[in-house]
Formats: C-alpha cells, sequence, structure tokens
C-alpha cells in the first residue's frame, strides 16, 4: 500500500477506490475490462516470452483505437489525443516499480528466490547482498546497493539462471585460484578438462578469451568453439579465437583456405600454370 500512495504522489492523482464487493460502482470500468478480455485474450493466449506478448498487446490496443467511439463518431485515438493535451505533462523519470530484499548468497556468490536461483558473484559467496525484483527483471545489488548483474525473471520453479561474466572476471586475474573455487565446477564439463592441463601463462589467456567470447556471444558459442577446436588437434587461445571468428564472422571465412573443405581439412589448391605455356610457345617462335 507504500509503494502505491508513492505511486499516486509520483504521478500527480488521488485514487478513488469502489466500497468492497461493489464493482458496480464503476460499471463503466467492469465493462471496458470485459471488453478486453473477449477480444484480446479469447482464446487464452500462449507465449514463451511476456515481454514480447506485451508488445504485441499493445499493438492490437492501438490497432483498436482506430475504430469509432460508440456515441460521438470519432476515432477512440483522436479522443485519447484530445484527452492527452488537457492532462498534466508525465515526470521525467518513470516510476520504479519493484520491491528490493536482503539473502546471503552460497558459497558459489548465488542467491536462491521464489524456488529459483540467480547468479552474483564470487566475490559476493556468503555475504549479505540485496536482490532487487521487478516483473521482467531482477537486479543483484551488493551491500553498498551497487550493481553486480542484472537478469531476466524467472518465473515458476526449479529454475536457474547464470550470468559468466562476474565470474570470469574475477577469476581471469589468478587464474591458478580456479581448482579451488566451487564456481570451477559450473562451467561446461570440456572447459573443465580443457583448463586443468594448461599452464598458467596458457589458462590466463585461455580465461581472457572465454571472458570475450561470452561478451559477445554466449557460453554455448564457446563451448562449441571449443570442442570444434579440440577436433581439430588443437589445444591453444589462438586456435579456439580462430574458430570463434569463424563462427561468427561469416566475412572471416572469405580470408580462410579451408572453406570448401571444411575446419578439419585444409583445401588442397592446384595452381594453373597454363598462362605460362603461352609465354613459353612464344619463345620458341621467335
Amino acid at each position: 500500500m507504500d509503494q502505491f500512495y508513492r505511486f499516486t504522489l509520483h504521478y500527480g492523482f488521488k485514487a478513488q477506490f469502489c466500497n468492497p464487493g461493489k464493482g458496480h460502482e464503476k460499471g463503466h470500468v467492469e465493462n471496458k475490462v470485459g471488453y478486453s478480455r473477449r477480444n484480446f485474450f479469447v482464446p487464452e493466449p500462449a507465449f514463451d516470452d511476456i515481454e514480447v506478448f506485451n508488445h504485441r498487446l499493445f499493438a492490437a490496443a492501438e490497432k483498436d483505437h482506430r475504430r469509432k467511439h460508440y456515441s460521438k463518431e470519432t476515432e477512440i485515438a483522436e479522443l485519447l489525443l484530445e484527452d492527452k493535451a488537457a492532462m498534466l505533462p508525465l515526470p521525467a523519470k518513470p516510476f520504479e516499480i519493484g520491491r528490493t530484499e536482503k539473502l546471503v548468497a552460497n558459497k558459489y556468490g548465488k542467491v536462491r528466490y521464489a524456488g529459483n536461483i540467480y547468479s552474483a558473484s564470487p566475490q559476493v559467496a556468503g555475504k549479505e547482498i540485496y536482490i532487487k525484483l521487478g516483473a521482467h527483471r531482477v537486479e543483484i545489488l551488493n551491500e553498498q546497493y551497487q550493481s553486480i548483474v542484472t537478469h531476466k525473471r524467472l518465473y515458476g520453479q526449479g529454475q536457474e539462471i547464470m550470468d559468466w561474466l562476474p565470474y570470469l572476471s574475477t577469476l581471469a586475474k589468478r587464474p591458478n585460484a580456479l581448482k579451488y573455487t566451487g564456481f570451477y565446477h559450473e562451467l561446461p564439463d570440456p572447459w573443465q578438462e580443457y583448463l586443468a592441463g594448461l599452464d598458467y601463462d596458457e589458462k590466463r589467456k585461455s580465461l581472457h578469451l572465454l571472458l570475450r567470447m561470452i561478451t559477445e556471444s554466449d557460453m554455448d558459442t564457446a563451448t562449441i568453439c571449443l570442442l570444434e577446436t579440440l577436433d581439430s588437434g588443437k589445444a591453444d587461445a589462438d586456435s579456439i579465437l580462430l574458430s570463434y571468428r569463424r563462427l561468427t564472422e561469416p566475412s572471416f571465412n572469405d580470408f580462410l583456405p579451408i572453406i570448401s573443405a571444411g575446419i578439419n581439412s585444409p583445401a588442397i589448391y592446384t595452381p594453373d600454370l597454363t598462362c605460362y605455356d603461352v609465354f613459353l610457345k612464344a619463345g620458341e617462335h621467335r
């Protein structure tokens, strides 16, 4: 209730509620709720991304505003513009809706909320942190209320979302500490096995490369590049980077002599020397 009160102050309006169980006191509003339900939610919609669905829903509502008002013979969109012209301007900043709760990160620097797990950072393992909850986003804050990472909010139960950047950013600075961290066992198996066999310099180089790849793409792409490199018989950061560029930069393939032969075997080119035959024959006639 306190947040709703701040919401009314932010936008400068006074709320007037119906009496409990007396929806007919604002029958016009109830009718519009029924209209929206019948026209936008029948049949019951199914979607994978609520934000994408909301964008489609808003577009459908905008289109619906092109119909004429039932009594004024004017498009609803035009009437809305007239109403907006008479309204006060909106505040420069929107009202931030959500709530913040204090939690304790586990030994992996993760937090559990509403049956789901969100990653934070290895630097906050075992420490108190804050989780800032919105309808679509979850932001993890440290004890100084500084942002650590922002996730898409998970709904349902038993899900986990991982942002690798805070973990790799920390470990890339201390490669030898990798095997002593719980985070090491969070990495995909191919990366665990690969990193375990490297010396300090190559491990540091590979961790920085992995950090770059997941910054530009994601962990799945980075793992595909690692496996392709290992399949070709290579096992160093430069070769992984070559595989990554080949996979993510189509134009890069134009500069590689292995397009038609595939990744694991170089193309064999047979030079065309017929042009020299022309000159040799020309010399014989002199």
